[in-house]
């Protein structure tokens, strides 16, 4: 990233880097050896996301957040129950990142492909996307995955036009493999559902917003 955001962070970094823009198997593997690294070295529970998702226990049931739900947690691995935040442009103004994002949306939709399995006590076997992986890993509804990939419209587009003319490894494309990366436009937005039935986000969690 050349925007700042990952400048004077106060987490620990370790930076890794593809040939492609997005190599899919390659991703995988980083984050399977680094989830047994980490395990390897003591630690009990490792949640993975990717950088446009947000992991969100329900905040009435887990007033503390992750450090709760982690806490209280006693199954070897769970799955997320996965939304895009969707931006209604005939409703809400563009979005302004010196605020909290959901003090400026309303609108998410279920899509079943961000219920991904993501907190776990073993390395799973991922498939590319992290969609799912071998083992059998059940959904937790307190678990939300909010996926912001289409918070904002016309940062979505634009993003999407500077993606489609990245370096994509040839093979992931003929798989089928992050093909969304490849659009632009309408094609872009229907993607990802951007223009399908959207209900309101509780309220629990936009007030005050979690992020």
């Amino acid at each position: 990233s050349d925007d700042g955001s990952t400048q004077n962070l106060t987490v620990n970094v370790l930076r890794v880097h593809s040939q492609k823009y997005f190599d899919h198997q390659w991703l995988v593997d980083i984050v399977r050896n680094m989830t047994q690294n980490l395990l390897d070295k003591g630690y009990k529970y490792v949640l993975f996301a990717e950088i446009d998702e947000i992991v969100v226990p329900d905040p009435n049931k887990y007033p503390s957040g992750l450090i709760e739900y982690i806490n209280r947690f006693r199954g070897k691995a769970a799955r997320t129950y996965g939304f895009n935040i969707i931006h209604n442009p005939d409703k809400e103004a563009p979005i302004d990142l010196d605020r909290p994002i959901l003090a400026q949306r309303s609108y998410w939709l279920h899509y079943p492909a961000y219920s991904k399995p993501l907190l776990t006590t073993t390395a799973l076997h991922w498939i590319p996307g992290f969609h799912d992986c071998t083992e059998t890993v059940l959904r937790d509804d307190n678990l939300k995955l909010f996926h912001i990939s289409v918070m904002d419209r016309g940062l979505f587009l634009k993003r999407a036009e500077w993606k489609s003319k990245q370096n994509f490894k040839l093979e992931d494309v003929q798989r089928g493999w992050g093909t969304q990366h490849t659009l632009t436009g309408k094609q872009a937005i229907a993607a990802y559902g951007a223009e399908l039935t959207t209900s309101e986000i509780p309220k629990m969690f936009r007030n005050p917003p979690i992020f």
